[in-house]
């Protein structure tokens, strides 16, 4: 047995084991990078947990739990609590282990699968070969799905190419995924899905779900895919085609508390529709974010009136992430920020000519961090300005912001600009 001093292995205890495994896992984790990005992606609302090494490949337990039993039962808590799965060889691989090893299963509490899938090739025997890979990726998928056990499982991310198609249907549709029982958080991701394949996954979760991210572009049927007893406390809504029943369904239970909403160019429901539903909510609201890739003049206008009136109806608003145009963004400062508002990440996006200067850029972000902290905000702790548009091959000279910074100080709040700040919400704070 390996000994250090006086102190053999297995009598350390299991969080500091679990420590020495993550540093020592540390040099075998190839895909750190990828696993960071899809965390992101499946916990949109995370952002305390950022920096955390959130997974580690199966690959790494060989090289770093042979110490003994002991150590070993530690590494499997570590190494199969959140699994990222991109690549087919790694379903297949997993597959094989938790079939041989079933006391696995019950470690597996969070998993995201997303291959990444190219295009399929237009040459006959490159598209067949292509085709058997994504079949045979999508049995050992649902394979594995099928082996998770019920209660067990609390997160689930699903890039929708990634399981599609899904299997037959059977008699008892709870059956098709018994782990659906006892998810809280859920992400779907997909560019086109029948009600069928949404719905056989959303009901049999609906008891427990809590969270639930949707970035569907096109859906066939909202009515018959939400489920009628969702009580959701998180939402985040990227659904080109969502209207307004589909919308009052998914809020109806009037339990949301922190809502992410991307209101896109192509968005079927309008401003005015919007409002009713938002207001109702309002007041239990504790963290929002609102996002409008393109600026379109048809209806902009409209809903930034509609986000000022959901900010002037909340009444606990503790986190709110605004990424907006310039003018945008200026409109809803000027109209006055909640009081209740403890951390405000924005991001500015400068799109004048003018403003793509470094000069303009940096009093743009002067004058709207000036705006802000002028305001009577007793709660507010964190603020941080970016600007994604920030694309001037001119570094910014010294620091323009000291001014900024240390009056912001003066008030007890962080202010960060044109650095790396949390993009996303923290919808669990």
């Amino acid at each position: 047995m390996v000994t250090l001093s006086h102190l053999s292995w297995a009598t350390l205890a299991p969080e500091l084991l679990s420590l020495i495994h993550e540093i020592i896992a540390e040099d075998f984790l190839e895909s750190k990078t990828n696993a960071d990005l899809a965390h992101k992606q499946a916990y949109p609302w995370d952002t305390r947990n950022r920096d955390k090494k959130t997974a580690l490949p199966p690959l790494a337990l060989k090289h770093v739990a042979r110490v003994n039993k002991h150590w070993h039962d530690v590494a499997n808590r570590g190494l199969y609590k959140v699994l990222f799965i991109q690549r087919e060889q790694t379903i297949k691989r997993l597959v094989r282990t938790v079939t041989s090893n079933p006391a696995l299963l019950p470690f597996i509490k969070s998993v995201s699968i997303d291959y990444k899938f190219n295009n399929l090739p237009t040459q006959k025997k490159a598209l067949q070969k292509a085709l058997a890979i994504r079949k045979k990726a999508n049995q050992h998928t649902w394979q594995f799905l099928r082996l998770l056990e019920p209660g067990r499982l609390k997160h689930l991310s699903l890039e929708w190419q990634s399981v599609s198609p899904l299997p037959s249907s059977t008699d008892d549709e709870s059956a098709l995924l018994p782990c659906l029982d006892g998810v809280v958080s859920l992400s779907l991701v997909a560019n086109h899905s029948d009600a069928r394949s949404i719905s056989e996954v959303l009901h049999p979760a609906a008891a427990t779900l809590r969270r639930l991210s949707l970035d569907v572009r096109y859906m066939e049927s909202w009515t018959d895919t939400i489920p009628n007893d969702l009580k959701l406390t998180c939402i985040r809504l990227h659904t080109p085609n969502l209207n307004v029943g589909g919308l009052q369904l998914l809020l109806r239970s009037g339990t949301i508390e922190y809502l992410n909403f991307v209101y896109g160019y192509d968005m079927k429901i309008t401003p005015q529709e919007l409002q009713p539903e938002f207001f109702k909510i309002a007041p239990k609201l504790r963290g929002l974010h609102i996002e409008m890739p393109h600026a379109f003049s048809a209806r902009r206008k409209e809903f930034i009136e509609t986000v000022i009136t959901v900010l002037h109806s909340t009444q606990h608003l503790e986190t709110l992430h605004l990424s907006l145009e310039k003018d945008d963004v200026d409109a809803i400062v000027a109209a006055g920020l909640p009081a209740t508002l403890r951390d405000f990440i924005l991001d500015y996006r400068v799109t004048e000519h003018s403003l793509t200067y470094e000069a303009g850029i940096v009093e743009a972000l002067q004058q709207v961090s000036s705006s802000i902290l002028a305001q009577t905000l007793p709660a507010l702790r964190r603020l941080a300005i970016g600007s994604s548009l920030h694309t001037s091959p001119v570094p910014i000279v010294g620091n323009p912001f000291t001014s900024q910074v240390v009056s912001a100080a003066d008030q007890g709040v962080s202010l960060r600009l044109l650095d790396l700040f949390p993009y996303e919400i923290p919808w669990d704070a």
